[in-house]
């Protein structure tokens, strides 16, 4: 049996503030537990969230070269 995430935790701002634009609404926010000066964006799952996610990380590795 096969136990599906309900959220996705976000820490870096810049793909929280683009999910954001995308139609994905946050869940909470909380403080980062590595660092408690930054916040962590939480995001309850749907079918395109991870799919947004992962492009939006691939576009920012392309953009980083």
């Amino acid at each position: 049996m096969q136990i599906q995430n309900k959220f996705k935790v976000v820490y870096k701002m810049e793909y929280a503030m683009a999910l954001i634009e995308l139609g994905h609404e946050v869940f909470q926010t909380a403080a980062n537990p590595n660092n408690p000066n930054l916040l962590m964006w939480i995001f309850k799952m749907d079918n395109s969230l991870e799919r947004d996610l992962t492009q939006l990380i691939r576009e920012g590795r392309r953009n980083e070269r």
